[in-house]
């Protein structure tokens, strides 16, 4: 990203150098929840391929599983079947502290409920991930708060930094919790739904900003939508459907319809 550069704040030092490829890899994931007749069969033998540095739509209809496939390769869940490696760790054989941490040091979520604590304001919010990680110097302190400010100000919210969760609408929150997601400036974004909220200049903002983050940081994002207009700024799609993959999109074979600007 242009502006505070994002390395100065990353823990101790330099973020960790990106995998050149195959940053997360998924092998003939199965999720089933439930027993006997209540048993659903949520991900059928799922197996795909995320670069570092690419940006991949999950596409489908509401109740497809985009979300749980979401959750499995943001360690949130681990597969009934299959195996989930991220960089190269088997992250779906490891214990559930390994996964917080590993999911700590490489991951930013953004949520379909944006979760903002209701007593912090919007640039606090933002700053949260990076409070948790360790107790900040002034001066880094300071690096801090402005790469917060810099994400909100890209995401149209410069004058909202000081509201509180109660003061925002939901496009706004929705943001905020989007610019949280990439403040750690983390090597995988996973983001369910994350345009749903958004008119149309907001989710240009967002694109703007995560392709910017691709560019400029290696940022691999994976991102679930229902909405056609957020696949033509992306390198690939995944259709899936009751829970099965189709066969991949490259963006070159879709409409090039663009955003409106």
């Amino acid at each position: 990203m242009r502006g505070i550069t994002m390395n100065a704040i990353w823990r101790n030092g330099p973020a960790p150098a990106a995998t050149p490829a195959g940053l997360v890899r998924l092998s003939g994931v199965h999720k089933r929840f439930g027993n006997g007749q209540q048993r659903v069969h949520a991900l059928h033998d799922i197996s795909f391929e995320l670069a570092a540095g690419e940006i991949v739509a999950l596409f489908g209809a509401s109740g497809d599983g985009k979300s749980t496939l979401l959750n499995i390769v943001g360690l949130l869940e681990t597969p009934s079947e299959g195996s989930v490696v991220i960089g190269n760790l088997l992250a779906s054989k490891m214990s559930e502290q390994a996964r917080v941490e590993l999911r700590c040091d490489m991951i930013g979520y953004v949520f379909q409920s944006c979760n903002l604590v209701p007593v912090l304001t919007a640039h606090e919010n933002v700053l949260l991930p990076l409070m948790l990680r360790a107790r900040p110097g002034p001066a880094d302190m300071a690096a801090k708060c402005a790469l917060a400010t810099e994400l909100l100000g890209q995401l149209g919210l410069s004058k909202q930094a000081g509201h509180y969760p109660k003061r925002l609408d939901p496009s706004q929150s929705q943001r905020v919790a989007i610019a949280r997601a990439l403040v750690t400036r983390p090597r995988l974004v996973i983001a369910d739904e994350p345009g749903a909220r958004l008119n149309a200049r907001a989710a240009r903002l967002m694109m703007d900003l995560f392709v910017r983050c691709q560019r400029d940081d290696g940022t691999a994002f994976l991102i679930s939508t229902r909405d056609q207009r957020q696949l033509v700024r992306v390198d690939r799609t995944l259709q899936l459907c009751a829970g099965r993959l189709r066969a991949p999109c490259a963006a070159s074979a879709r409409t090039t319809q663009r955003l409106p600007r």
